[in-house]
């Protein structure tokens, strides 16, 4: 089932965000949890990222619980092959460790919340592996992340219906209308 929430983020560009299909937060590419657009159903937050030059846009958002990465599961050696083998040496010694736990445990499979947690814990947060993962993620079927409770970081833009002008929007009518048409162009593609 669906459910389609406003949510807001605030930050510079977002239009580069949607022609690279790729968001690298935060500062020089910093990613605090892993690679995606971050928003918030709190207007608050995102209006202290939205200060000084930056805008603060309001997006609709379309969430399916089925697209969310605590929802979807891989399979360990799949995941091993498709993904993990070519990550920095330490960060596949560091896997294989991790999975002969899970194995012990009885798990063959994790969430894909799980292996973004794992990359983002023994990867450099460098641009290449981290839009790497994102798009993995998304081609196993993940749109979206949840963090606490408020945070939504989207990796996927096709959850995106529109983008909305806040009050305190400072880009032009020009500038929203061709956000909106990119929207658009995305969702045909």
């Amino acid at each position: 089932m669906n459910h389609i929430i406003t949510a807001f983020h605030g930050g510079y560009e977002l239009e580069r965000s949607f022609r690279t299909g790729y968001t690298a937060s935060g500062k020089k590419g910093r990613n605090e949890f892993g690679t995606g657009l971050y928003c918030s159903v709190r207007y608050e937050t995102c209006q202290k990222y939205a200060g000084g030059r930056r805008k603060l846009y309001a997006l609709e958002l379309i969430l399916d619980p089925a697209h969310a990465t605590d929802m979807i599961y891989v399979d360990m050696d799949a995941v091993y092959v498709q993904f993990i083998q070519d990550l920095p040496r330490s960060a596949v010694k560091q896997w294989e460790e991790y999975a002969a736990r899970q194995r012990e445990a009885g798990r063959s499979a994790i969430t894909l919340d799980m292996l973004n947690t794992f990359v983002n814990n023994y990867v450099s947060n460098s641009h290449r592996y981290m839009q790497a993962l994102n798009d993995y993620m998304v081609r196993r079927g993940a749109k979206y992340s949840v963090l606490d409770g408020h945070i939504i970081r989207v990796h996927d833009f096709s959850i995106i219906q529109s983008c909305q002008k806040p009050v305190s929007f400072e880009g032009s009518e020009a500038e929203l209308k061709a956000l909106n048409d990119t929207i658009v162009r995305l969702k045909m593609s």
